[in-house]
């Protein structure tokens, strides 16, 4: 289950390059594996299209500043995804706590340019976008 994702006790998964003929492949094995006695349930993950942010780093830039793009995915990452920042101990249990930005911020490509910043070293910031 941690390799493949698949959570029940037999499961096909579709590999390839092409998300439409995937998931043209992967409702034609839901719709043979349902016909086949013995079978409680088949379904085939329906792909959704995703949206992507590419997030080219100006390398010249960046030296200016004394910043390298490992900074810049740091930051990047920060600031779409989320971090945890510290622990909270509930009896014999450990739980991370984590800090993310609200979802209006991290799904607005303008917003991300405008408003994630490298912090320098003195203060002070430099905008992304």
């Amino acid at each position: 289950m941690l390799s493949t994702g698949i959570r029940t006790p037999v499961g096909v998964k579709v590999y390839g390059t092409d998300l439409k003929e995937m998931e043209r492949i992967a409702r034609d094995v839901e719709t043979v594996l349902k016909t086949i006695p013995g079978t409680s349930s088949a379904y085939a993950e329906r792909l959704i299209g995703g949206y992507y942010l590419d997030i080219v780093p100006d390398r010249m830039a960046l030296g200016r500043y004394g910043l390298s793009v490992d900074d810049v995915q740091e930051v990047i990452g920060t600031a779409l995804r989320s971090e945890v920042v510290t622990s909270t101990v509930e009896g014999r249990e450990r739980y991370g706590v984590a800090v993310r930005n609200p979802r209006a911020f991290r799904s607005d490509p303008q917003a991300i340019a405008r408003d994630v910043q490298i912090a320098l070293p003195g203060g002070g910031g430099v905008p992304l976008g």
